[in-house]
């Protein structure tokens, strides 16, 4: 493999609902070994999920849903997929909630670590008042 850098892959399989609901597909295995020589070990997931699924499940009510992923014996994995793909682009969400709007922001990890590190130095140079800030 000839790559400059190796960045972490999400990889959606998407299957029929039957083969979903039955946790099995004959490609499956094909694709696992296709990912794990490709790089598949570096920080990469493998979420099977069916898109025919997905669509009946969002067009029912949350009480509907729950009865019938009860009788089928699935899960959605949509929720998976959002938390999955939240994790490996290194994202967090917060909300901030005013009189008028409730909002939901999405910043990286790393911006949070730098910002609270940078806080922190600022504090302590103010602090021991080495630090002269020049605003001109």
């Amino acid at each position: 493999m000839l790559l400059i850098t190796a960045k972490p892959v999400v990889y959606l399989i998407n299957l029929s609902e039957t083969d979903y609901i039955r946790k099995k597909n004959k490609w499956l295995p094909k694709i696992k070994q296709w990912v794990d020589e490709r790089g598949g070990g570096f920080a990469s997931s493998m979420i099977p999920f069916s898109c025919e699924l997905e669509l009946k499940l969002c067009s029912m009510s949350p009480e509907d849903k729950e009865s019938y992923l009860k009788e089928i014996g699935a899960t959605s994995n949509l929720q998976k997929i959002v938390t999955t793909g939240y994790k490996t682009l290194q994202l967090i969400y917060y909300f901030t909630a005013g009189e008028d709007e409730v909002r939901a922001w999405t910043i990286r990890v790393n911006f949070i670590i730098i910002s609270i590190i940078l806080i922190n130095f600022l504090k302590i140079k103010i602090k021991n008042k080495k630090f002269l800030l020049d605003w001109n």
